[in-house]
């Protein structure tokens, strides 16, 4: 059963939702594989890959970049763009961007190392 707080108040507890959480999926699954469905620990998102994704990073700075429609569970609606790069040996997330109701980005900075 997965039980939560916020803001200092327990949640009603629930059964632990099937599949991947989103943060997981970024560093287990960090190719473009297809269609997916995630969850947030309380929440599911289906992903439906867009036709313009191209594949897996190969190679010292390689990087590939995976976009998806996400849908929730109210049926909202959003673009996520992800791009990976291999970094030390890893396939990691380097920058993803959501555009939707709100637009946001997160990147990889590491400037010691190259990255961006």
């Amino acid at each position: 059963m997965l039980e939560v707080r916020k803001n200092g108040r327990a949640r009603p507890r629930q059964p632990a939702l099937p599949g991947l959480d989103l943060l997981s999926a970024l560093f287990v699954l960090p190719g473009c594989d297809g269609d997916q469905v995630l969850n947030s620990g309380r929440s599911l998102y289906r992903l439906s890959v867009l036709p313009d994704t191209t594949g897996p990073a190969d190679g010292p700075g390689a990087s590939s970049s995976c976009r998806y429609l996400v849908i929730d569970e109210d049926d909202d609606r959003y673009e996520a763009e992800l791009t990976f790069t291999r970094h030390q040996g890893l396939v990691v997330p380097l920058v993803i961007v959501l555009e939707g109701l709100f637009t946001a980005r997160i990147e990889l900075r590491d400037e010691d190392d190259g990255l961006r």
